[in-house]
């Protein structure tokens, strides 16, 4: 039997939703290539153990294949199991920086290839070379022969796949088999269902507390109330994710958010019985069990660059809830600042509005529109992972089901202002940017011949207008958009009506409600 000999991230030791990742990779690749998987390093994850002051037993935790379905076949690697079967390394890369294909006939030149690769040259398949192999190795040996610097397996699926639609349609369906165990899902819809409507917020502390490139010692109680009051109302119930109840952090949300749980303590309190009466109920477990519960909320927001995080956001997207992917605040650092662990000097390098990240750059791809300081393989999920309806009935990604690919690089409202039979038609991305200015152009209701049109993006704290491939304004507000826009219609259509001269006393008056 042909075997894919796969390596879970750093051999199993990291943390519970990486390896939730490095092991959804393999089973797609062993899918995809026909193969049995052979797992090594199929470990209890160490980074998510935590005592809970002797209240759940540590000393069986779980592993990755007890709490998930795995729905291809599969095996624990073994010692000398490979010993006499010829072999071969599918990649010296890790996987972050690769693209898996098929078919292998794939263009890698092609616009919409390169716009999934995003600078990435490695594209990795099963060739014909590689079909009579016996054994398929994607492994974490090291780079080079002698060197400790080893190879990562690491990587979201959906930045990593680059497939045709029936090869996607296959790759989702067996992703939906690859979800909880029925126990724990079980007791996830009965403890959400109990809890009635909920907010929820992951607030990563713990190891974020002595990790390079986040701010988390730096940041403030305020902060998170402030980014929370963006979105939560303070009288709805909200859910806490986070494994230091007791941090005094923690205070003043408690008292700003009167109808508050700490999601794993609560489980344990009021849910003790049917925990342990799961297969496995360790922290591990419990950590699992929480994640579900928090992807069941009507609405979330986590923490950047948290895989944990990421995890809960995927969830909320497949089930069909709004996923806007919102974030407390950024974590990353402004390019070649000095960093130390859990803290360095607070950026805004990744531009959020009300936490959810501004698309600053064109392209097909979610990854292609965000800041390219994130790496896409694991600094947080994409609607492309999105397990819908649509994108399973017709294989299309979460972005080619919304709209045609073509389309998904113009921007997605747009509105035509009417003065005097002629119309400007303007279009943006920003959310609640076009209603607004329905409002506050006159005749924004109308319709007539189209003699201009006008693109507004947003940048950071910049809003950008542009009109044939130029940009003609930048202003620092959005309040400052409608008269920006104004200075460039009026001479238009002042050109075009002469006896429009009224028009512009009446359009500068113009002002912009709050989006």
């Amino acid at each position: 039997m042909r075997q894919l000999f796969y390596t879970n991230y750093q051999s199993g030791n990291s943390g519970l939703s990486n390896g939730i990742m490095s092991i959804e990779c393999g089973v797609v690749m062993a899918f995809l290539t026909k193969r049995l998987l052979v797992i090594e390093g199929n470990v209890s994850p160490p980074a998510n153990i935590v005592d809970y002051s002797g209240r759940v037993d540590n000393s069986h935790p779980s592993r990755v294949t007890d709490l998930l379905d795995i729905p291809v076949p599969w095996v624990e690697a073994e010692a000398e199991m490979l010993s006499g079967l010829h072999s071969v390394e599918l990649t010296e890369h890790n996987l972050m920086d690769s693209v898996f294909y098929v078919p292998g006939t794939v263009d890698h030149l092609s616009q919409d290839a390169s716009a999934f690769a995003r600078g990435r040259t490695n594209w990795i398949c099963e060739d014909e070379h590689l079909r009579d192999v016996e054994v398929l190795r994607v492994s974490e040996d090291p780079l080079v022969p002698g060197q400790s610097r080893h190879r990562h397996n690491l990587s979201f699926y959906s930045y990593l796949f680059y497939l045709d639609n029936e090869n996607r349609r296959a790759v989702y369906e067996l992703l939906t088999r690859m979800q909880a165990r029925q126990p724990y899902a079980d007791l996830a819809d009965r403890i959400a269902t109990d809890l009635g409507s909920f907010n929820a917020v992951h607030m990563r502390r713990g190891d974020f507390k002595v990790t390079y490139g986040v701010t988390v010692l730096d940041r403030q109680p305020w902060e998170a109330v402030d980014a929370l009051d963006h979105h939560f109302s303070r009288d709805d119930q909200l859910l806490i994710c986070t494994d230091e109840r007791d941090d005094p952090f923690f205070s003043e949300i408690k008292e700003v958010w009167k109808d508050h749980i700490f999601i794993d303590h609560y489980i344990l309190d009021h849910y003790a019985d049917a925990f342990q009466a799961l297969p496995t109920h360790d922290s591990l477990a419990l950590a699992y069990l929480s994640q579900l519960v928090a992807a069941k909320s009507q609405d979330f927001m986590g923490s950047m660059t948290s895989t944990f995080t990421a995890m809960i956001q995927r969830l909320r997207g497949s089930a069909g809830k709004r996923e806007d992917f919102k974030f407390l605040w950024n974590e990353l650092p402004d390019p070649g600042m000095q960093i130390e662990r859990g803290r360095h000097p607070v950026s805004e390098c990744v531009p959020l509005e009300s936490g959810v990240m501004v698309e600053e750059l064109e392209g097909p791809y979610s990854w292609n529109r965000c800041s390219q300081l994130l790496n896409p393989a694991w600094m947080r999920e994409w609607p492309e992972s999105f397990l819908s309806e649509r994108a399973l009935a017709s294989g299309q990604s979460w972005a080619d089901a919304l709209s045609s690919r073509g389309d998904r690089s113009l921007p997605t409202g747009s509105m035509v202002a009417c003065f005097e039979g002629l119309g400007i038609r303007i279009s943006s991305r920003v959310t609640g940017l076009i209603e607004a200015l329905r409002d506050a152009l006159p005749g924004g209701h109308g319709s007539g011949s189209v003699v201009a049109e006008f693109e507004i993006q947003q940048l950071g704290q910049i809003y950008r207008l542009s009109t044939q491939g130029k940009v003609i304004s930048e202003v620092q507000s959005l309040t400052a958009v409608p008269r920006a826009l104004l200075s460039h219609v009026v001479p238009l259509i002042a050109r075009a009506r002469k006896g429009s001269t009224w028009l512009q006393a009446r359009l500068f008056s113009a002002t912009m409600p709050r989006c």
